[in-house]
């Protein structure tokens, strides 16, 4: 592969995809470098039983946008993984039509996207414009989303088919992400992203408290606990059915890996229940705890 190359990624949904984005960025903030150039993002190594559940779309030619343009201000924000919620809903009222094509806008509202920080405290928060780095083309069979970006930091280009049949299946009652297990977020990111999502939930929770009629906020607290949930059910995929935790070799990128080396204890069964439990536990507490505002 050359260097102009750019490999092509596959995500089961635009909630994953967006997700891996923003993942990609907050690695940035812990890991700062003055790179202008894109570099490389790989999928995950393969195995010797590829994902059964990943349906590989085809799509067409996708124009490339130039890189998007400095952000007018960057400025710290609170700490939070608040957006892939938005990205999911922003796609809500797509038509089931043939092969589930209609949905060329379900990427809008995605400058929602970043604030990623809290899932490591090392990370930066920035406000970055998702929007205007991204360009969401209709296929064939899925969607092709290309990103080049961002405005301010490293620059990245990133290419991701989503196929239509696991974007419709996650939508009609499939877990949230998509069916079967991710090819480019390994389960070291994923109880990253369920962390982010917890804090969030907590912080927008303290927030509500101080204003109970608040059902924009209250409805922010359901989908980060309900995120935070989905985000360590998907880490969950990774363990093999007759095994204690999550084996090393399912971890293929250096926050995934440095995650497990650091808590290794959040990877076993034990582990990932636990979490799943605490996390469903306290979106069951909040809803008996506060009934909707009206």
């Amino acid at each position: 592969m050359t260097s102009t190359e750019v490999p092509i990624l596959h995500a089961r949904t635009l909630a994953e995809a967006y997700l891996y984005i923003s993942l990609v960025i907050a690695a940035d903030d812990l890991n700062p470098t003055n790179n202008t150039e894109p570099p490389t993002h790989e999928p995950a190594p393969t195995t010797d039983e590829p994902n059964k559940h990943l349906v590989r779309g085809e799509s067409d030619e996708v124009r490339e946008p130039d890189r998007c343009r400095d952000a007018e201000q960057v400025e710290e924000v609170e700490e939070g993984a608040k957006g892939v919620q938005k990205v999911a809903e922003a796609g809500e009222g797509v038509q089931e039509v043939d092969t589930f094509r209609g949905a060329g806008d379900a990427g809008e509202g995605i400058q929602e996207l970043g604030a990623f920080g809290d899932a490591h405290p090392r990370a930066r928060s920035r406000v970055i414009d998702y929007e205007r780095c991204t360009t969401l083309t209709e296929g064939r069979t899925a969607w092709t989303l290309l990103f080049d970006g961002p405005g301010t930091g490293p620059r990245h280009r990133i290419i991701i088919v989503i196929p239509y049949e696991t974007e419709f299946a996650a939508r009609h009652g499939e877990a949230r992400f998509g069916p079967g297990r991710s090819e480019i977020i390994d389960p070291g990111q994923w109880q990253l992203a369920g962390a982010g999502y917890a804090h969030r939930a907590l912080h927008e929770a303290t927030l509500y408290a101080q204003n109970p009629t608040d059902r924009a906020r209250y409805q922010e607290v359901l989908a980060n606990w309900s995120y935070a949930v989905d985000a360590v059910a998907e880490a969950a995929k990774f363990l093999p059915d007759d095994a204690d935790a999550i084996p090393e070799d399912a971890f293929w990128t250096e926050e995934g890996a440095t995650t497990r080396h650091d808590e290794p204890e959040r990877f076993t069964r034990e582990g990932l229940q636990s979490d799943l439990t605490l996390y469903q536990h306290h979106l069951t507490h909040f809803q008996n705890l506060h009934p909707p505002p009206r």
